[in-house]
């Protein structure tokens, strides 16, 4: 494991970044078990759409994780002409990220990690 140094982390952070780089690995695993009605609580129209597209009720959008969601898209994928529809779940899927980067856009656009 590597140290770093305090004014780097600092720096890091300051800048809008995780200061270890673990983090992001991490953070990612946690995310991937958060369940849809969770990560789209404040997208109910692309919620409601994803759970369409994926043939989910409410109650398993309730229980079903972002990562066995991303698994039926990829598994549809394969087999699905239709692939505009699932362009659609992946445009559910990433509104979230999509509102974060926008609203940090400025923080990213001018630093460096």
């Amino acid at each position: 494991m590597e140290r770093i140094p305090l004014s780097d982390r600092l720096g890091r952070i300051k800048s809008g970044y995780p200061a270890f780089p673990e983090f992001v690995p991490c953070a990612i695993r946690a995310m991937a078990e958060v369940p849809l009605s969770d990560y789209l609580h404040a997208f109910p129209d692309k919620l409601e759409r994803l759970r369409e597209i994926l043939a989910l009720t409410p109650e398993e959008a309730a229980h079903t994780p972002y990562r066995e969601a991303a698994e039926r898209i990829d598994r549809l994928w394969r087999v699905q002409r239709n692939r505009a529809l699932l362009g659609e779940a992946l445009d559910a899927m990433a509104a979230p990220i999509r509102r974060c980067y926008k609203e940090r856009g400025q923080a990213y656009a001018n630093t460096a990690p």
